[in-house]
C-alpha cells in the first residue's frame, strides 16, 4: 500500500476471463500434426473482431469465433498486436464449417 496525501492506495491486480457456457477448459500444449491448421483472428484496438480465416458463408465473424471457442477454445493461443490462432486439424475445421447455423 501506498500513502499519498494522507489516502491510503492499494495496487491491485484482478484478472476476469469469460468463456462461453460449455467451453472446455484449456488442456496443456500438446504437439500438433504437420497438417494442422491455423484460423487466424485480429482484433480492431476496442477488441471488435477485424478478421478470422476459414469463416462459413452465414456465419458473422463474432458467430464464428463463438463457435470456435465453444469447440475448441483449448487451442487459441493469443499473440502479442491484437491477434490470436486456432490450431485444429482439418478433419476439425470441416466438422465445425458444415455445422448447422
Amino acid at each position: 500500500m501506498q500513502s499519498q496525501a494522507g489516502l491510503e492506495i492499494a495496487a491491485t491486480t484482478s484478472v476476469v476471463a469469460f468463456a462461453p457456457e460449455g467451453a472446455r477448459p484449456a488442456r496443456t500444449p500438446v504437439a500438433y500434426a504437420s497438417n494442422a491448421v491455423l484460423i487466424h483472428v485480429r482484433y480492431w484496438p476496442d477488441a471488435r473482431i477485424w478478421d478470422i480465416s476459414a469463416r462459413p458463408d452465414g456465419l458473422s465473424k463474432e458467430q464464428w469465433l463463438e463457435r470456435l471457442m465453444l469447440h475448441v477454445g483449448d487451442r487459441y493461443q493469443t499473440r502479442i498486436g491484437g491477434r490470436g490462432f486456432f490450431i485444429i486439424s482439418p478433419d476439425e475445421l470441416d466438422r465445425l464449417q458444415a455445422a448447422p447455423h
